[in-house]
């Protein structure tokens, strides 16, 4: 059997090597999933989803394409999606409007 890749985003182009091994496609993720979730085309649950697996994927341990960032990148990109998860919280109330 083979390896199953994770899907986050079709509509971002896969630049370098295959998978997540630039801070830009990480940034351009969380770009795409912020708007499906804007035009309703994913629901607040798959959009948290889709967040922490990006989360998971920039720690050294889950995905090794990033062992050799700089820390200060990568605490740049987890911040990034930590706060992009709080202001989940916040989009949510004018989601139901």
């Amino acid at each position: 059997m083979g390896r199953r890749n994770k899907y986050l985003g079709t509509r971002v182009p896969d630049v370098g090597k295959r998978g997540l091994d630039s801070p830009s496609e990480f940034e351009a993720i969380m770009r795409e999933i912020e708007r499906d979730l804007r035009n309703r085309k994913i629901s607040m649950q798959e959009a948290r989803g889709r967040l922490l697996l990006l989360y998971r994927l920039s720690d050294p341990d889950n995905n090794r394409k990033v062992k050799g960032w700089s820390p200060q990148t990568r605490q740049r990109i987890q911040r990034r999606i930590r706060d992009m998860m709080g202001s989940l919280d916040e989009f949510n109330l004018y989601w139901n409007l």
